[in-house]
């Protein structure tokens, strides 16, 4: 059933019933019923052909002929009778159906062209309201949709009447019925068509239907040359005529953009400025952008470079206009605004609602923004049942309705609950500001005439969102996640830019003008503190990119300028004037490197910009990945301790089997470098012309693969690219090698080379003005090796050519510390992937501005933090995927057995083993490898939180002295480590160390433990800080675990035994001091300096011996 304020809204451009229909692709029960008349009739001839051919195969050919009576001549001459006479009735009635249906739909052009004359006009309307303009441009790319199909369908009906006439006069069988509605395959212009890459070639034909083959060509197809051959390709009719239909695959990517995913955005080359635009090209598609659609309204970029822009305005065909884009991703999907529209109660149903606005006064006269969705996702597109969602405090339903002279309205149908009917960010609905006209059914008329004229635009609008994110959701398993992860990383972003902060007093603000350039009103005011400001400009502003901006009352961003003296600043856009001083605070715009190379990550991903494209479909819905195995045969490891290791073997050769994606959870100290570099040794052996990545989150776990690659591959062979402290890792650094390359060329004799060329070539590699690295030669250089190291975000560098390269297998290791952008940087460059992580340790950091809702808003921030932002993408993965296609490491070979066991225990559920070494460890500091400094009876032991994180006096002071006790008997191969789950606490105590003269020299480390995981040392001291109360921070698995397992020989908690009991008999923490308890030592302070000195030095004695 049609919607019913979509009918008025479609008839308030004069579009008839029949024509809404065509539009929504629908039959009216006069259509459905002459359909049945066609297909009874064709059933009629079938069944009259079926008897003929029945009655032939029972008959002999030879006795009709040697008939001597005639009688079974008759009897043939009666068969082909029927049979004729059926065929040239359903003949007829075919032809006379499609006559009527070209009449009819001839008409129905006629209407969709005066309809599309009118919304034109309305569009130009000077009174047009935001919402709707909006509206009328959505029912007008519905109508030249509309137009489009008709006319494909009009052709459809020509090419089929063409076949039944050949059919009939060659004496073929005549085809079953013509379709009502345009075939599913039929192309139009406009049309968005989807084909895997291997499908697609610059000419081929289309089969659309019985008799009916179109031919298309795609003359841009050199656009997707490097995309996957497995890769959905979208594509855009751009004409269909004469049998043939052109297809342009840069607007089809455009085009899908622009609907389905607005906020990915393209990447598009400027080409020219002038006056007003910026000129583009996005793979052979010109695009217009105003220069006041600039991020940064005052830097305009040169030519050839390559932006990120959204798509604005477009016309439905992609002719006669460019297309406008804009900078600015808010824009491509922004909040819509309508001022009023009707909602109508029943007397006896308005007492509840009543109440509710009594008692929410606050949230009904201070909140705008609402969310409106359908009750049943199922009655989409036709929804007449919706739910109405005002922030988060109140839930309703209404009822979409028309009145007796056909006007549109909302009839409320009652309060919903809100635990049961809170919409969730996977649900379908539109965000709108604006209120409603609140009236009860018996006085509906005194309503104003302009609520309802509103109403109209309104339910288009909502027509048209629901039915496109409806198509959104259906076709894409698990893009929710990384959807959510974009809208969160933009909203980070936008946070980010904020950078140096400054308070401009001003004087009076007053409009001056509008800057033609950019499109902008100005208001300017003088400053009084002008002084302050020019300091602080001085001081912040370090490139000629950066610009200050203000935050305007509805969060948009506007841009500042101030004199060169800072005495005057001028504000643009859309600000008001002020007739006193104010204070406002300008910001200079920062640029966070790192979550813009995320975002640029996830627009790759969402827009299937992979070298495998499978991988896309497995991130999406991991359960889904195909288990792709070749078969390597028997192989001979290089590490002989793999041999004694069945499980590292099994792993080893089940990653190297896989042929797109596998998973290793690796727990603390079960050989994951080891793995990781077998894995690569086994790889380049079967294929030495490969590229291999090796990269993680972190510096330091590349480094801790490549340093003993470094000793079996010659240094031409592999590259680390980023920063690095390993020493023996320095000979392969990026930098190096780029400096030995342009010493090369320093070093030539001119005289060995033509004249000129020399100079050329230096001119290009190491431009006088340049500051930097060439990217091309950058990209050469890396090109020659077989095994490069980077980060996640360092393997986006353009500056070194590094953004271009792809790669024939990428280990990610730590992937349970990254995020799921920072993975994507490298998943979208990879024909293979092995990914190794450990969910049960600590999930990847997330910017804390997320967490604070005055900071960043989050519409469903309980989501976020239980889905996103304490989930890892690698435990999602790992958890749904095939069991084919994963393995867990289960032997720890870095702890003493009794710590490996506590941990296997509590978080490994028994499953992690102790290889044979950790049995026969000894302690290095202790009588036993499991200690605990019990604290419980000092009152001077406890934290205080008063200026944020937690710190602990008493505790400092202990370490300090304790490790100054300690450093002393290490030898040059150990290390102690100093841990804390608080900041505060690690810098309290690195205070410590300076203040009594405590050397650490290289050999103590001080740190938290979120950043310690993946290190390890011989003696780990586990600083608890807490002593009083209770969080869900501490007392964190994930921490615990990390915590608990870096050590390699010997492990000191200093806390309070009582604090940890205090979490129950249930908890982890109780049964941990248990455990701690009944296998390690127990230790008062006193009892443990007095034993520290006379051990130490009998030891020392031992190692001198």
């Amino acid at each position: 059933m049609p919607h019913p304020a979509l009918v008025i809204g479609l008839a308030a451009v004069g579009i008839a019933a029949a024509t809404f229909r065509f539009v929504c692709d629908e039959l009216s029960d006069e259509e459905k019923r002459k359909r049945e008349r066609m297909r009874e009739e064709y059933k009629k001839y079938e069944q009259e052909r079926n008897k003929y051919s029945e009655w032939r195969h029972r008959q002999d050919v030879h006795d009709i002929k040697a008939d001597h009576d005639g009688a079974k001549q008759r009897a043939m001459y009666e068969e082909e009778g029927k049979r004729e006479t059926a065929r040239k009735a359903y003949y007829h009635h075919m032809q006379d159906s499609l006559e009527q249906m070209k009449a009819q739909r001839e008409d129905l052009l006629g209407e969709l062209k005066q309809a599309i004359q009118t919304t034109r006009s309305q569009m130009t309307g000077e009174q047009n309201t935001h919402l709707r303009k909006h509206s009328l441009v959505q029912l007008h790319q519905s109508l030249e949709e509309a137009k489009e199909k008709l006319h494909a369908y009009l052709y459809y009906l020509h090419k089929y009447e063409k076949y039944l006439h050949r059919c009939e006069s060659q004496g073929m069988e005549l085809p079953a019925p013509f379709e009502l509605l345009l075939p599913e395959l039929f192309p139009y212009i406009g049309k968005l068509i989807t084909y895997k890459k291997k499908d697609l070639f610059a000419k081929g034909s289309l089969a659309i239907d019985q008799g009916i083959t179109l031919q298309y060509a795609c003359p841009d197809l050199k656009v997707i040359e490097d995309y996957d051959e497995e890769a959905d390709i979208h594509l855009f009719v751009e004409s269909s005529r004469n049998n043939t239909c052109t297809y342009s695959i840069s607007k089809g990517l455009f085009k899908y953009t622009a609907l389905y995913e607005p906020g990915i955005g393209i990447e598009a080359k400027v080409l020219r400025h002038d006056k007003s635009f910026i000129h583009l090209d996005f793979k052979g598609l010109l695009l217009r952008m105003y220069k006041s659609d600039f991020e940064n309204p005052f830097r305009t970029p040169p030519r050839n470079v390559d932006i990120r822009v959204f798509p604005k305005e477009w016309t439905y065909n992609l002719r006669h206009r460019e297309p406008l884009v804009t900078e600015k991703y808010q824009e491509s999907f922004a909040v819509c605004q309508f001022n009023s529209v009707p909602l109508v109660f029943d007397y006896d149903d308005y007492e509840d609602f009543y109440k509710w606005v009594e008692h929410n006064e606050h949230v009904w006269s201070q909140t705008s923004e609402w969310k409106i969705a359908p009750l049943d996702e199922g009655d989409i597109p036709y929804a007449e049942e919706v739910i109405l969602q005002l922030g988060t405090d109140l839930v309703m339903k209404a009822r979409v309705m028309n009145s007796e002279d056909g006007r549109s309205f909302l009839y409320y149908r009652g309060m919903l609950d809100l635990s049961d009917n809170l919409l969730q960010p996977e649900d379908i609905f539109v965000a709108l500001k604006g209120s409603f006209s609140v009236a009860f059914s018996e006085e509906f008329d005194l309503l104003p005439e302009e609520d309802f004229i509103e109403m109209e635009q309104f339910s288009l609008l909502l027509f048209n969102e629901f039915r496109e994110q409806k198509v959104i959701k259906e076709s894409y398993v698990g893009s929710r996640f990384f959807n959510r992860w974009a809208e969160v990383t933009d909203a980070l972003i936008t946070y980010l830019y904020k950078g140096d902060a400054e308070v401009c007093v001003t004087g009076p603000v007053r409009y001056t003008g509008f800057n033609h350039e950019l499109k902008l009103k100005k208001y300017e005011a003088e400053v009084r503190n002008d002084q302050d400001i020019h300091a602080f400009l001085s001081e912040s502003m370090t490139s000629y990119q950066q610009y200050c901006f203000i935050v305007a009352d509805d969060g948009r961003y506007l841009p500042v300028e101030f004199s060169p003296t800072a005495e005057w600043v001028t504000v643009y856009g859309d600000f008001k004037e002020v007739n006193e001083d104010q204070e406002l605070t300008v910001y200079i715009k920062n640029f966070p490197y790192p979550e813009v190379q995320q975002k640029k990550a996830l627009n790759q991903f969402r827009e299937g910009l992979l070298k495998n494209s499978r991988l896309k479909s497995g991130l999406l819905n991991p359960a889904s990945i195909q288990t792709k195995q070749r078969e390597i045969g028997e192989l001979s490891f290089y590490n002989r301790l793999l041999s004694e290791n069945t499980t590292q073997r099994t792993i080893v050769h089940e990653a190297l089997q896989e042929e797109d994606i596998y998973f290793i959870q690796g727990p603390p100290g079960s050989g994951k470098t080891t793995v990781i570099q077998e894995i690569i040794h086994q790889h380049l052996q079967h294929h030495p012309d490969d590229r291999v990545l090796v990269v993680s989150q972190a510096n330091v776990a590349v480094d801790n693969v490549m340093v003993d690659l470094v000793d079996r591959y010659d240094e031409e062979y592999m590259i680390r690219c980023g920063k690095t402290r390993e020493g023996d890792v320095l000979p392969i650094s990026f930098d190096k090698r780029y400096e030995e390359y342009l010493e090369g060329i320093r070093s030539i004799d001119p005289e060995t080379v033509p004249i000129g060329l020399l100079e050329e070539w230096k001119e290009i590699v190491m431009p006088e003005d340049s500051h930097g690295n060439n990217s091309e030669v950058g990209e050469l250089i890396l090109k020659g090796n077989r095994i490069v190291g980077a980060t996640c975000v360092g393997l986006a560098q353009k500056r070194i050519g590094l953004d271009r390269l792809s790669f024939d297998l990428v280990i990610i290791d730590e992937a349970g510390k990254a995020l799921p952008a920072e993975i994507l940087i490298p998943v979208n460059r990879a024909k293979k992937v092995v990914m190794i992580g450990d969910h049960k340790q600590l999930p990847p950091t997330v910017n804390t501005a997320l967490f604070d809702p005055e900071k960043i808003e989050l519409e469903d921030r309980e989501y976020c933090t239980n889905e996103m932002f304490e989930k890892s993408l690698f435990q999602r993965l790992y958890e749904d995927c095939p069991d084919r296609n994963k393995s867990m490491l289960d032997t720890q070979y870095r702890m003493p057995a009794v710590i490996g066991s506590m941990i296997s225990t509590f978080f490994y559920r028994g499953r992690l083993m102790n290889g044979a070494p950790t049995y026969d460890k000894r302690p290095v500091f202790f009588n036993k490898h499991l200690n605990w400094l019990d604290m419980s009876q000092d009152v001077f032991f406890k934290e205080d939180a008063a200026h944020g994180s937690p710190q602990n006096k008493r505790e400092a002071e202990i370490v300090c002295r304790l490790v100054d006790k300690i450093k002393e008997s290490l030898s040059n191969d150990q290390r102690i480590a100093v841990i804390t789950p608080y900041k505060g606490q690690k810098r309290l105590i690195e205070q410590a160390f300076r203040k009594n003269k405590v050397a650490l020299e290289g050999r103590v480390a001080i740190n938290t433990i979120d950043a310690f995981q993946g290190d390890e040392a011989e003696l780990v001291l586990y600083c608890t800080t807490r002593a009083e109360r209770k969080t869900k921070f501490f007392s964190d698995y994930a921490r615990l675990n990390v915590a608990l397992s870096r050590t390699k020989s010997d492990l000191l908690i200093i806390g309070s035994r009582d604090y940890f009991k205090t979490y129950g008999e249930d908890s982890m923490l109780y049964q941990i001091s248990s455990y701690i308890e009944e296998y390690g030592d127990m230790w008062r302070y006193k009892e443990l300096l007095d034993f520290l000195p006379e051990t130490l030095e009998g030891r020392n004695t031992l190692l001198q011996r």
